[in-house]
């Protein structure tokens, strides 16, 4: 797991990135311990006090599990009652009461961000007009989002979760860490579209109404899409990023009034697209060659790292001239934080801030080119691990 990236990245998914956390980046956000840490009570604890902290990220979580489960048992009998409204006000203040008052060290938990997650989808859903339906699915979701919840805390926090570090001593070694957290990355997607669609062999139709199906689609595609570039395996699942930036541009579009298809015929493509990401097999870790499923060619172009100096241009060459739709680039600021500005053929694609580790970051193209110029903006040394091209 790393941090955050800050660069533009295209227009429609710039606004959905913004609008739906961008990052609170649920960020995993800059994985470095607080100077200070704080108690359960509020008190700062000094630093020969941190391993009985460490010793008790169970405790946290389990604190938080017990608030969730106590507001469950109370929905459970309304909606035995038939009461979906009072149910899902019920779940929902249980919510905002197990985000509350939590300590500085645990803000970095995913306990307290598949909480955070919870809150953000049931605020998208509710932006379509109510109905029956709507408020059904509500509860059903937020009943399952306790399950969600206390998988995070069971299955990634109380076994990984470090005060000191978060979850940056994380290293692609760790296959056990990655796979339960790419897991619960798509388990909350799986949840959207288990319950607000449904098929058969010819077609697939929204349960409710189709912009709560979008909206709360794209919600949880944008969260399984940051997990994926937040991950120490970003490269590897590079081209499942990609498809899944277009598909949340293709949402976006249709939400926003800009698409000239109905509805009918966006559902059959969006749930296909979407299936397909949560079947994990939208291009594997191919990044070379063509990508049985994104439209485009992935191409690993740099052979040795290269340096960009404080306050200099440094040009990469491709090799050959190409339609380059997007470029993935593996960069660390070496010793400081440092920015710097992608360019092609003059232009700037995208503006990167990098801190002292080494991110993936996704900057938009779409130009012929045969060569890519890095300038450093501020900050210190910039080392350039990695440059994936993905051609038209």
């Amino acid at each position: 797991m790393k941090t955050k990236m800050n660069l533009t990245i295209e227009k429609n998914f710039k606004s959905t990135i913004t609008t739906s956390l961008l990052f609170t980046m649920i960020a995993m956000s800059s994985f470095t311990s607080p100077v200070h840490a704080q108690s359960e009570s509020g008190a700062y604890l000094h630093p020969s006090h941190m391993m009985s902290v460490e010793d008790s990220v169970a405790s946290f979580c389990n604190n938080r599990l017990r608030i969730l489960e106590r507001a469950m048992e109370k929905a459970m009998s309304a909606s035995q009652a038939q009461d979906f409204d009072y149910s899902v006000v019920v779940l929902k203040e249980g919510l905002t009461k197990a985000l509350q008052n939590i300590p500085a060290h645990y803000r970095k938990t995913i306990t307290a961000k598949a909480i955070e997650r919870t809150m953000n989808l049931v605020s998208q859903i509710e932006r379509s007009k109510a109905d029956t339906k709507r408020t059904r699915i509500l509860n059903y979701l937020l009943m399952e989002s306790y399950e969600f919840i206390k998988d995070a805390s069971n299955t990634i926090d109380i076994p990984f979760y470090s005060v000191r570090n978060a979850f940056s001593h994380i290293t692609q070694s760790n296959v056990a860490f990655e796979s339960a957290y790419s897991r619960l990355s798509y388990k909350q997607l799986s949840m959207v579209q288990s319950k607000m669609q449904i098929s058969d062999h010819s077609a697939s139709y929204p349960v409710g109404s189709m912009e709560a199906y979008l909206l709360a689609t794209r919600e949880a595609l944008t969260n399984v899409t940051k997990d994926l570039m937040d991950s120490v395996f970003a490269q590897k699942n590079s081209c499942a990023i990609l498809d899944n930036l277009d598909t949340l541009e293709e949402i976006n579009a249709h939400l926003l009034g800009g698409s000239r298809e109905s509805d009918f015929e966006v559902m059959q493509r969006i749930s296909w697209k979407v299936s397909r990401a949560l079947g994990k097999n939208a291009c594997g870790a191919n990044t070379s060659g063509s990508s049985n499923g994104y439209s485009g060619k992935t191409s690993q172009v740099l052979t040795q790292q290269f340096y960009v100096e404080r306050g200099t241009m440094k040009q990469f060459r491709l090799g050959r001239g190409m339609n380059v739709k997007k470029l993935l680039i593996s960069a660390s600021g070496i010793g400081n934080d440092a920015m710097f500005d992608v360019v092609v053929n003059g232009d700037v694609k995208g503006t990167i801030h990098v801190p002292k580790v080494d991110p993936t970051y996704f900057v938009t193209v779409n130009e012929y080119t045969d060569s890519i110029e890095f300038v450093s903006r501020s900050g210190g040394r910039i080392l350039i691990e990695n440059i994936v091209v993905v051609e038209e």
